[in-house]
């Protein structure tokens, strides 16, 4: 089996999340596992960027946590962190609707954008990575041209 990146994850989250999103207008349940699946997300794409600049991410579901360690992360992620980390665990266990599906639905919006950004500088990262220039050009490094 190859290896599976928080960024993957992360986008396994995100689908999770719509899908029950797309639910939740008939099932209060359905709004909360959005809610749960969108802090998944975000934690996990957090994570992801820690790992990137080659640091070790805390474990943790704190969003203002993770945010402290990360360079670029979106306004809205910044502006909602208390609430974002919230859904970790009322989501899953409060006895009452918890996320509000008016939030969820601009949230989801946003979130892909942010999923986006990211898969963009990986695309970059990847095709400009030394291995992969070489690859591309039929070189190496220690080849005489």
């Amino acid at each position: 089996m190859g290896k599976i990146s928080l960024y993957d994850r992360a986008i396994v989250d995100y689908k999770q999340g719509v899908r029950a999103l797309a639910d939740a207008h008939v099932d209060d349940a359905m709004c909360d596992m959005a809610g749960y699946h969108l802090q998944q997300s975000v934690e996990k794409l957090l994570k992801y960027q820690i790992e990137q600049k080659g640091e070790v991410f805390p474990f943790t579901h704190d969003i203002a946590l993770l945010i402290d360690m990360v360079d670029d992360v979106p306004s809205w992620i910044i502006d909602n962190s208390q609430t974002i980390t919230k859904y970790e665990a009322l989501t899953r266990y409060s006895s009452v609707k918890v996320a509000s599906r008016t939030y969820l639905t601009n949230w989801y919006k946003l979130l892909h954008d942010y999923i986006d950004n990211l898969r963009l500088e990986e695309e970059v990262r990847e095709e400009f990575s030394p291995a992969s220039i070489f690859t591309k050009n039929s070189m190496s490094p220690t080849a005489n041209t």
